[in-house]
């Protein structure tokens, strides 16, 4: 999406929508507020009813360069923002009646219990698909230090790897390079684990 502020600058920034596929003209993002806003997030804010803003659907694609082998089941992991990719690929596998993954874990981490956004679209997949997801919801208070793989619930929460099954990460950078090393104490090979990063 981009904007101009009140100085004329041209701001841009990124966005994973939350709202569902079905949605028609319209569409949700979230934004980050309080000391860790953006330009881009203040301009939003400022605007009036008429005001305009351009945006362009972008296509994000995972890159899986493991085995070519059917991915049955899929370890993923959400943080922060983390969330708004990690629906869309929920709301893509889960109700396919072609996909292969059969499977589906969702650890959703934040440090406080008020980063849990979007608490009612997880629910409703978790609902519908009581089969094919299940969703474990931590609380860790540093997710910057080493306390976070060490927690024992974000360990048990995550499948050891087996043939067939990827992990995709859809949290901020610091949070990802902590989880890269638990799913490689979890046998996962590197091509296995994807990332989506939400700085």
């Amino acid at each position: 999406m981009c904007s101009v502020d009140a100085k004329d600058r041209v701001l841009k920034e990124s966005f994973f929508p939350v709202s569902s596929h079905s949605a028609r003209g319209y569409f949700d993002i979230l934004l980050r507020r309080g000391e860790e806003t953006t330009p881009f997030a203040r301009t939003l804010e400022t605007l009036a009813l008429g005001d305009e803003l351009a945006f362009k659907a972008g296509r994000y694609r995972l890159n899986y360069l493991g085995p070519d082998e059917e991915i049955t089941t899929m370890s993923l992991v959400a943080s922060g923002l983390g969330i708004a990719p990690t629906l869309q690929i929920l709301r893509g596998i889960l109700p396919d009646r072609d996909s292969t993954v059969e499977d589906t874990e969702l650890l959703w981490i934040n440090e406080d219990k008020e980063d849990f956004v979007c608490e009612n679209d997880v629910d409703l997949l978790e609902l519908r698909h009581i089969e094919k997801l299940l969703v474990t919801r931590v609380v860790e208070k540093d997710l910057y230090g080493r306390d976070l793989i060490r927690n024992e619930q974000v360990r048990k929460s995550i499948s050891p790897y087996e043939p067939g099954r990827v992990a995709v990460l859809c949290a901020p950078d610091y949070v990802v390079s902590n989880l890269q090393m638990l799913y490689a104490d979890l046998g996962y090979p590197p091509e296995a684990v994807l990332v989506v990063s939400v700085n």
